[in-house]
Parts: C-alpha cells; structure tokens; sequence
C-alpha cells in the first residue's frame, strides 16, 4: 500500500440511535470509489457505501467491511459502534451475510433430516473438528434440516479431496458422508474419482462465503466458526 495510514482500531461513535441513515459526505460514492482503487490498490472489494460519519466511507468485501477516509487516505480496521450500544458494523455483516446464504445452491448440498432449524455446513471429511461438529448435529436429527457443502482442505488434509469427490459420487451420499465422517473409510483406498464438478461447486459455496477454515456453520443464518457445541445449543434451543 503506497498511500493512506493503516489504523486497527474500534471506532466508536456517538450517533443517535437507528444511525444506519447515511451522512453527508464531501464526495459522492464514485469518486470515493476510484480514490480507494487508488489509494489501495492491492484491495478488492464488492461495493462502497456511505457510513454514518461524514467523510467516512464502508468498504464492503467478500472477506471483510472497512472503513475509509478518502481525505487522507486513512483505512480502518474495527467495528463501528453507536452510544446505545448498537454495533453497526455486525447488522451490515449480518445482512450481507444474509443474502449470500439466499443464493446458496442448496438443491448441490447433501441434504440431511428434515427438521424445523436450517443449518448449513461447510466440511472437511478429515477434518477432526468437522467430525465432532456433524456427530452433533446427527444426534440432533429431529430439529434440523442440514445442508453439508465440502470443503476438502488439501494442504491439511491430503485425501479429504478423494473422499469428498467419493461422497458426491455415491448413489446415498449422506449414507456415504456419514461412514466417512465415522473413519470407517480412514485406512481404505478410497476410488479414484476424476469427475469434480460436483466437488467444484461446493468449493464454490466456500470460497463465496469467505470459509478459512472448517468447520463453518451457519444456523438459521447465525455463522459459527469451528465446533463450538455450546454455541450450537444455545442457538438450537
């Protein structure tokens, strides 16, 4: 980044409650926009939008939302906070978050159960935390309808890849994701299957809704990073 100061900071703010309405800027989203390409060029982003200070705009990515200061070049990183205690940053996160999960391909995911509670599961097959996640959720059948999108991480995981591709191939794929899930197909030479169209489209789900690391869950559109049981519950109750 050849311009602008990077701070890490939590900004908080004292906005009138409700303060998602947009403030008056010195420029209008454009030309905030090319001054941003600019300025961080190294940055990728999917829009800008104005926030609720004047002179400030929110940098909304598939990774991440920033706030920038064209008028010095200054980039921030944290969450923006009303004095009622109203954390802004997380309602835009959770909104662009919603209509991500709306243009899931769930008819691709491996569909579990047919309960009340949505959940969906972006997996590993050998990942450990992945696995104790889904025996969870298998014990709570009754109450959940999944939808599990692998996510082989090869660098960790060097046979999740094969296994994932079994999966998706297998006349019972939640027959077959489950015995994978057990182990049962740990010290097996799993089939070589060269047909991935079925993998590359869950592995799209992944990468579209910013997966870093598995297990990721989202439960009636709360995200959950990792096999956080308590979380689960309390979310599931």
């Amino acid at each position: 980044m050849k311009t602008g100061l990077i701070l890490f900071l939590t900004l908080i703010l004292t906005l009138p409650a409700g303060g998602m309405a947009s403030a008056a800027s010195s420029m209008d989203r454009e030309n905030a926009a090319n001054r941003f390409k600019r300025d961080f060029p190294q940055f990728h982003f999917n829009s800008i939008i104005e926030s609720p200070v004047a002179g400030v705009y929110t940098v909304i990515s598939d990774e991440n939302i920033v706030y920038y200061a064209p008028e010095g070049g200054y980039l921030f990183f944290g969450e923006m906070w009303t004095k009622d205690g109203s954390n802004l940053t997380q309602a835009l996160k959770d909104q662009v978050n919603e209509k991500k999960l709306a243009k899931l391909p769930l008819d691709k995911a491996i569909k579990i159960g047919n309960g009340p509670k949505k959940v969906i599961e972006v997996t590993d097959p050998d990942c450990p935390f992945c696995r104790k996640a889904s025996l969870f959720f298998d014990n709570r059948e009754a109450e959940i309808t999944r939808y599990v999108f692998l996510f082989p991480i090869k660098a960790l995981h060097p046979n999740a890849e094969a296994k994932s591709k079994m999966i998706l191939a297998s006349t019972d794929k939640v027959k077959t994701f489950r015995a994978v899930m057990a182990g049962e197909y740990d010290n097996v030479q799993v089939p070589d299957i060269t047909d991935n169209d079925a993998l590359s489209v869950h592995q799209e789900v992944g990468e579209m809704m910013g997966v870093t690391g598995t297990p990721t869950i989202w439960i009636d559109g709360t995200k959950v990073s990792g096999a956080n049981i308590p979380v689960f519950e309390k979310l599931l109750e």
